[in-house]
């Protein structure tokens, strides 16, 4: 599976071995004792989960690391989701490599990128929100994921997304929907989320 790595630091060198470290940037809610290397299987995702997105700016440029990895040596979305407190990994596609890494880094800069509000399905809220959509809602489907409702199948039945979550205390983030990255041959690549 191909996973990347995104970095500020474009002076870097091209072909880096990475070691397991806790991050400096994640949530309070985050697992600080896990050593680990962030990966995404996109770009966007990977751009998104950096932590310090206030830095992404048109013009920036940063260096995209790639490497292929066996999926049974990742930590999947679902595993970061449940058990370390990720709550953003099902939107990034967040995965983690716990032993050391060579990646292959590419430098880009970010030409143009849209965002959108992504609701994190932090575990307190998910029976109030089952509850309260189940009740309303003939489209409901126990099997749907707190990440699927709160950021597909509320849009899909027309809830406001900002009074939703302000009902329930939902905090939000803004995560990046589409980037549009100018590769060092002058090429332009347009990626999207998902």
């Amino acid at each position: 599976m191909q996973v990347y790595h995104v970095s500020l630091d474009t002076e870097g060198d091209m072909y880096k071995l990475f070691e397991p470290r806790i991050p400096w940037a994640m949530s309070e809610e985050e697992d600080a004792y896990t050593p680990r290397i962030c990966v995404s299987t996109n770009i966007v995702g990977a751009v998104s989960g950096v932590g310090y997105d206030a830095a992404f700016e048109v013009g920036t440029s940063i260096m995209v690391y790639s490497a292929d990895v066996q999926e049974r040596f990742l930590e999947r979305p679902d595993e970061l989701l449940a058990y370390h407190g990720v709550m953003d990994a099902m939107y990034t596609q967040e995965h983690w490599v716990t032993w050391p890494l060579m990646m292959h880094g590419s430098i880009y800069q970010i030409e143009s990128f849209e965002r959108d509000n992504y609701l994190l399905p932090e575990p307190r809220v998910e029976r109030k929100v089952r509850e309260y959509l189940s009740a309303r809602y003939d489209t409901y489907r126990e099997s749907l994921t707190l990440h699927e409702l709160l950021n597909h199948f509320i849009r899909r039945v027309g809830i406001d997304e900002e009074d939703f979550a302000e009902m329930f205390d939902i905090r939000g983030i803004r995560v990046f929907t589409r980037l549009a990255l100018k590769a060092a041959d002058g090429s332009t690549v347009i990626l999207r989320s998902g």
